[in-house]
């Protein structure tokens, strides 16, 4: 057997001078402990999230929530990076399993009657809307609220080419456009979306959302050109096969321009429902008292902006908030909406 000790008596026997230095390797266990602590810490996000949405329930206050998501893929995309970051299929899954567990699933065209003819004690009503034209609707979100018998609203525009933004998306990705190439973005917040800077799309795409509808058709149509493989926008047949399964289809206007930049009788043009459609989405959420008048002319039961707001007593029909949740994990999803209701 080997003798351990030994070793040990000779390095003592040696000056102090001559001694090499030990070294040891210290293991960093900060990632570790961050990933050893995450189920405490949904643990206590759960239970933080179940007292706060109990006393919401016990309540007799008017309360309740939309949220709002686009799109669904099977990985979680990069908020960073992308206009619209998809959502991973298998937390939304996870999110709608908590939402049909412990509150009232309602279509967006129902939320305010349910909040308000809520009693004490009963579920609070929660409406999931899904914006744009986005075949991930059928694809991937679709399934997710079959399997928990959920209903949803999807706000679409009946596109059959990609929007804007998803072109934008696709040609900085695949770095089908130089810096210069779309005027008057800057070429420098352009340049800066190549190199993958976070935010720096965020950037390109708040300035295009801002120009006048002919001058954003002008660069949609140099995207277009650019790109030589365009997104695939949702088929008609798959929003009929939605309809089909029970969700609800809303408007959210044929061409998707900023409302608030356009004149009267363009803004009543883009929001006339097509088919007798009884709830309405603002293009980019945005919409303010003359925008809401025009959807509450239009017939609408209510209509929704992206102003992260719950449901009170005194939310107008037609601007109601959608908050937009992260579903990173079910505990974070569960208190941030538990918060929001809690606070009606």
């Amino acid at each position: 057997m080997r003798n351990y000790a030994a070793p040990v008596r000779e390095r003592a026997k040696q000056p102090v001078a001559a001694r090499r230095p030990v070294r040891v390797r210290l293991v960093r266990l900060d990632a570790f402990a961050r990933h050893a602590a995450r189920p405490l810490r949904q643990a206590a996000e759960l239970t933080a999230a179940r007292a706060l949405e109990a006393r919401a329930r016990r309540s007799g206050a008017v309360c309740g929530a939309a949220l709002v998501f686009h799109g669904v893929a099977l990985r979680a995309g990069d908020h960073d990076r992308e206009i619209d970051a998809p959502a991973a299929a298998a937390q939304l899954d996870a999110a709608v399993g908590y939402l049909a567990r412990r509150y009232a699933l309602v279509r967006a065209a129902d939320l305010l009657r349910a909040a308000r003819d809520r009693r004490p004690g009963e579920r609070v009503p929660v409406a999931l809307t899904f914006d744009d034209d986005l075949p991930s609707h059928r694809e991937h979100v679709a399934p997710v609220l079959a399997r928990h018998g959920a209903p949803a609203t999807a706000f679409l525009c009946g596109a059959k080419d990609p929007f804007w933004w998803q072109l934008l998306q696709r040609a900085v990705d695949d770095r089908a456009v130089a810096s210069g190439d779309l005027p008057p973005v800057p070429a420098s917040d352009l340049a800066a979306a190549l190199e993958r800077r976070p935010g720096a799309i965020a950037r390109v795409a708040g300035t295009i959302e801002r120009l006048a509808p002919a001058e954003r058709d002008a660069i949609a149509g140099r995207l277009r050109a650019a790109v030589a493989d365009p997104p695939a926008v949702l088929a008609l047949a798959d929003a009929e096969a939605l309809a089909a399964a029970g969700w609800e289809l809303g408007f959210h206007t044929r061409r998707h321009d900023l409302l608030t930049a356009l004149d009267d009788d363009a803004l009543r043009a883009a929001v006339a429902p097509p088919a007798g459609e009884r709830s309405f989405a603002y293009p980019h959420g945005k919409a303010a008292a003359r925008e809401a008048a025009a959807a509450r002319d239009a017939g609408y039961a209510a209509a929704y902006t992206g102003a992260p707001e719950a449901v009170t007593e005194r939310t107008d029909p037609h601007l109601v908030g959608r908050l937009q949740p992260r579903v990173t994990t079910v505990g974070r999803f569960a208190l941030d909406l538990a918060r929001a209701v809690a606070r009606t």
